[in-house]
């Protein structure tokens, strides 16, 4: 059975709480979490997802994130935002650019990470107002160089793209 597959079987029988506090292994392409599930009669059980780089198939699995999901807190993901990042990140981000790892914060907004042997770069987006914190990090010195980011201004992916271009 493939997680799409999975995916679909919860949505249709389960309400998924992520819950990413579970082991995570990172690779080069892909993320494991393990999600926390209950079912209507309230049972619990669990179901490791593998996160690809594949940014849409990443935002449909935010989507199914609901208020509480993190020990009772953390707040689900506005939809509308949800929409707009996954459609604003396929038309500005640059192709030859690495993808981010993208993980849901408490208050509702999500984290995109990037990381090579040098740098490790973040950026937390609130998706209702659609503005952002980017840090990056080198690793061998703890050198942190910060940016706010507003992407009301479309031209700030063109920020971004240049911001991360020392990824390469």
């Amino acid at each position: 059975m493939t997680k799409a597959t999975e995916i679909k079987k919860l949505r249709s029988k389960k309400e998924v709480i992520p819950s990413f506090n579970g082991s995570e292994n990172y690779s080069n392409k892909s993320v494991v979490k393990t999600a926390i599930t209950k079912d209507k009669a309230g049972n619990t059980g669990s179901l490791k997802m593998q996160h690809s780089l594949d940014v849409s198939g990443r935002i449909e699995e935010l989507r199914l994130i609901e208020n509480g999901w993190l020990d009772g807190d953390g707040l689900a993901m506005d939809k509308e935002g949800l929409n707009w990042f996954s459609k604003s990140f396929e038309e500005n981000f640059s192709p030859e650019l690495p993808r981010p790892y993208i993980f849901p914060l408490p208050d509702g907004g999500i984290q995109m990470e990037w990381n090579n042997t040098k740098y490790s770069a973040n950026l937390e987006l609130n998706l209702v107002d659609k503005k952002a914190e980017y840090y990056c990090i080198t690793k061998q010195t703890k050198e942190i160089y910060e940016e706010d980011l507003d992407f009301n201004d479309k031209t700030t992916w063109i920020t971004l793209n240049e911001l991360l271009k020392i990824l390469l």
